[in-house]
Order: structure tokens, then sequence, then C-alpha cells
């Protein structure tokens, strides 16, 4: 065997050695990047849980039904209940008014069966958990169901983010004259494409799941529509849409000092997720709030989830322009945009976050006078961005791993 044939022999042998030393670690690293956690624990495992920013008064009796996609093997399942709900007139979790009870029903395969029926009360202005028990069925990871909350009492809603929802016109049960869901049922037009109610799905699980925390960017404000049956707003929506079970407890207006001073109930539910996604910082930049301030509020709510890994953002940028944000060249930054730089980059450099992700990356533009535009047709208001423009920023972050 020649010298290089040696050499190369050595190099294997010792990396093969490594490799073997360090199996768990690297199989856990892995693991961590792709979403998984080394033990289980009673965690989001579907998508598509929201927080409720609205309250109906015209009735106390509907059928609410929505579609998610399973984020792991599910046999038996609970529901996360929210009697209360924060909008951008008062971002404190205000009360409905009343208790609520919820009764829910998990539909899979679609058209063919549905598993539950159990009920919870939700006192005024707290949660609760419907725990449903052994389904009789197993929903396997990546398969599609449907959830169904009948709802008595208190309404509330999360507003902007359609689905199929029954109202007072709740589906009956021609034989007995119960509420319960009708399979094949055909959804009638005009009322049944309206705002709806998002519960989680929660069950024992090894995956990654994640609380989201935001303001109107993390909502999606600027985007408006009728997406697909389990379609997703914003960027976060976007990014983490079927990979991972999660909630969005966003709010427009939210701010870091507005969640320190009203934060208990979604305090409470972050026991049900393995991280914590906090992108608050620009209503306080808009506040006049400093970097450093915003830093210190940061540590305070990340101080509410203790055990947990925490991720956040970078901040889009906010601009004035003259020709309605078609071009890059005719946008002005607000004067208030170097704090928000800052802040982001204390964010990306600092040690707070496992992972930090840049938005900026796809939707924005950077000029070569340092300034962060956005790119061109993707806002109508400098601040918030359209279905296009979100997308764009979360497809900036798709290349990477899903978490760290």
């Amino acid at each position: 065997m020649d010298l290089i044939s040696l050499r190369k022999a050595h190099t294997f042998r010792r990396f093969r050695e490594a490799l073997e030393a360090n199996f768990e670690q690297i199989l856990a690293a892995l693991d961590a990047s792709d979403g998984y956690l080394p033990a289980s624990y009673l965690g989001a495992v579907s998508n598509l849980g929201r927080a409720a920013d609205s309250l109906a008064t015209d009735h106390t009796v509907s059928m609410a039904v929505t579609t998610r996609i399973a984020q792991d093997d599910i046999s038996a399942a609970q529901v996360l209940h929210h009697n209360w709900y924060s909008n951008a007139s008062n971002t404190s979790e205000r009360l409905p008014g009343g208790a609520c009870t919820y009764t829910d029903w998990l539909e899979y395969p679609i058209g063919v069966a549905y598993y539950g029926g159990a009920s919870v009360t939700a006192p005024n202005g707290e949660k609760a958990v419907n725990d449903l028990g052994m389904l009789g069925v197993t929903i396997p990871a990546g398969a599609k169901f449907r959830v169904w909350t009948k709802r008595v009492g208190a309404q509330v809603f999360t507003g902007g983010r359609g689905s199929w929802h029954l109202g007072a016109g709740y589906l009956a049960n021609p034989a007995s004259g119960e509420q319960v869901p009708r399979l094949n049922h055909v959804f009638y037009p005009g009322a049944a494409w309206v705002n709806t109610y998002w519960p989680t799905v929660l069950g024992q699980t090894q995956r990654r799941s994640v609380l989201f925390i935001d303001d109107s960017h993390g909502m999606g404000e600027g985007e408006r529509g009728e997406p697909d049956l389990g379609g997703f707003y914003g960027m976060l929506e976007r990014y983490f849409s079927d990979r991972c079970g999660w909630t969005n407890m966003s709010t427009r207006g939210m701010s870091l000092q507005s969640f320190i001073s009203s934060h208990s109930q979604r305090q409470l539910i972050g026991q049900y997720y393995s991280d914590i996604y906090i992108g608050l910082g620009g209503n306080d930049v808009s506040a006049g709030r400093t970097s450093g301030q915003m830093l210190a509020d940061l540590d305070t709510i990340i101080g509410y989830y203790p055990g947990k890994s925490y991720l956040s953002g970078t901040e889009l940028p906010k601009t004035t322009s003259t020709d309605s944000w078609a071009t890059t060249a005719n946008q002005t930054p607000i004067s208030q945009e170097g704090v928000s730089r800052d802040f982001s980059r204390a964010k990306m450099y600092g040690t707070r976050f496992k992972r930090v992700y840049d938005w900026t990356k796809g939707a924005s533009c950077f000029r070569t006078d340092g300034t962060i535009v956005h790119k061109p047709g993707i806002t109508a208001d400098g601040n918030h961005l359209t279905a296009d423009g979100y997308a764009m920023a979360a497809a900036g972050e798709r290349q990477s791993p899903l978490f760290y």
C-alpha cells in the first residue's frame, strides 16, 4: 500500500472512531435540528392553533370546524381552549363576560368517522383542557383531520382568519336532536366561510412545538382573503406551516410592554410547547423605547417561560414612499429604524435565543447607503406585507433547518 492510501485509511479509521464515540451526541443534534426531543411531553400535536381576537354577543351556541395536519401519531388527544380574547384596541387578555362549555370531536379519516364528544367548561377569562381520551383510532403523523368544536356560552373567535363555521345554525343530529358533527355535510354557501375558532390539539409527543408571541406581523396583518382549508397567514405560519405543532398567540398592536402588563393566560399555556417564539418589539420602537429597554423587556418575558428554548426574528423595515412602494429608490426609512436595526442585531448576535430568523433576507432590499427597505410591490403601508411579501419572508429562511 502506498503512502497516500495509508494516510486515507488512517484518516477514515480516526473518523469512524470519533463517530462511534460521539454517536449519541451526533444523533441528538440531528434530532434537535429536525424537531425531536429526547423525552415525551404533553404538547401541541397539530398546527393552526390560534388566539381569539374578537367577541360575538349575537349568539351563544356555535359549531366550528377546522382542518389540521397531525404532527405526530395521535391515538389519545386533549384539546386546549381559551375563554379570553385580545385585540388591537386593547391588547390585554380580555374577559368575554361568562363561562363557555366546549365539546370536541376529531374527524378521521375525513368523511368517514369522528371520535370524542367529551365536554369541558372554561371559566370567564381562563383556559380549559378537554380530555378526549383514547380515540379508538391512530391519526398518523402527516395526515389531515378535522377538529369540530361546539361552544355554548361566551363566543370568542379569531377575526380575519376564515374557515368553515356554522355560527348559530349549528349542525343538529336529526335522530337525537343533539348538536353533533354530521359527516359529509355539504356546507351551505354565503354563511359558511367566516371567522372561526381555532383550539389547539394536544398529545404525548417527542416533537418540538412552538408558541408564537408576536404582533401584527405574526398575525399576517396586511393580507386578507380566504386561504385553503388549513391555510396560513404571515411569515411565521408559512415558515413553520405543517412542519411542527404550533399555536399563534400574536395580537395586532401588542408590544413587549403590553405583554408584560397582561400575560397570565399566555404564560400558563407555555407548558404545552418546547419552544417560545418572541417576536415583539416593533410597536415598542414606534413608542420611542430604546434597544436597551426592549432587551430588558425580552429578558422579563423569557423569565415567564423557564426551561424552554427561545426563538425570535429580525424586525421588518418601516418606510414611507412617494410611489406607493412600487420601487425601492422612492422609499425612506422612518426615523426610528436605527433603533429597530440595533434591536435586531442585538438579538441576532446575543445569547438569549437559540435562533433568530432573518425575515429581511427574503422580503427586504439592502441599499448601498446601509438602509433596509421593502422589495417592490409587497407592502401597501410600508409596515405590513402582502401575502406575497410574507411568503417571500418565510421562503428566505426555508433553506435552513427548521429549528437550529
